[in-house]
């Protein structure tokens, strides 16, 4: 059975409403802007991946929230994507040094991130002011037989 890329990312508005972007630096020359978020890694659940991206992509320590949005593609390998609403805990607006794909984060006015962030299925105004549902990520041991 093929493995499930599990990708999660996270929507922080700041005071004024802007979003967290990041511009991730792209092998064939283009960059690209996104939400901060990233793969999951194994052990890990989708919110504490969201929690984990979202700190090292942007140096802010956010508090996970409500789903905004779940979707999936399958071609080559098959993904499923979570997008979490987030608020800022603490920390400080930074790419760090050695960070090899992101090589900018701001707060950006939400009509110009959709300029720059085409890729998402629903403008992310609309995905900004989802009520989302509720999320439960739990590690269970495992039984030996």
């Amino acid at each position: 059975m093929p493995s499930i890329v599990r990708v999660a990312s996270t929507v922080v508005l700041d005071d004024a409403g802007d979003i967290l972007a990041v511009r991730n630096r792209r092998p064939w020359g283009q960059d690209a802007w996104g939400l901060p978020g990233g793969t999951c890694e194994t052990g890990e659940t989708m919110e504490e991946g969201a929690r984990r991206e979202t700190l090292e992509e942007t140096g802010l320590d956010v508090k996970v929230g409500r789903v905004l949005s779940v979707s999936e593609r399958i071609g080559h390998e098959h993904h499923l994507f979570i997008i979490f609403a987030a608020t800022v805990r603490g920390g400080i607006l930074a790419v760090r040094d050695d960070d090899e794909d992101v090589v900018e984060a701001v707060f950006l006015p939400l009509a110009r991130a959709e300029e720059l962030m085409p890729r998402y299925h629903r403008p992310l105004a609309a995905l900004a002011r989802r009520s989302g549902v509720g999320y439960r990520g739990e590690h269970r041991p495992t039984r030996r037989r």
